[in-house]
């Protein structure tokens, strides 16, 4: 992965909001901005993610959870906005949430990949 390319700020500051969404409501046109940079984000790290996930035992139970969360995440990914607010604040919060698991599931592959060689 490209760390250099990542503005991990940015990003930090996209989470932290769209997390937040519970407490104080965003106006569609937030909760739209904050959805096409989430989907921007995920598309980024999802082909990582799943070369990472092609490296692993196929039918591990690592393996089979990755591939499952991998697999509603991409789900989820292509899912948009509709006009109920309290519908599209619980989809970007999970889009949030989706991103920050795949940052995670990455750091911890190669975190896990550097301490085997």
């Amino acid at each position: 992965m490209n760390h250099s390319a990542i503005d991990t700020a940015a990003i930090q500051r996209t989470l932290d909001r769209a997390l937040a969404i519970r407490s104080s409501p965003l106006e569609p046109a937030e909760l739209a901005e904050l959805e096409t940079l989430l989907l921007g984000h995920i598309g980024a790290l999802l082909p990582e993610a799943q070369l990472r996930l092609r490296r692993l035992w196929a039918g591990s139970l690592e393996s089979d959870r990755a591939r499952s969360v991998l697999d509603r995440i991409a789900r989820q990914a292509q899912h948009s906005l509709g006009h109920a607010p309290l519908a599209d604040a619980c989809h970007v919060t999970q889009l949030a949430r989706d991103y920050r698991w795949l940052r995670e599931w990455i750091q911890a592959r190669d975190h896990a990949r550097e301490h085997r060689t």
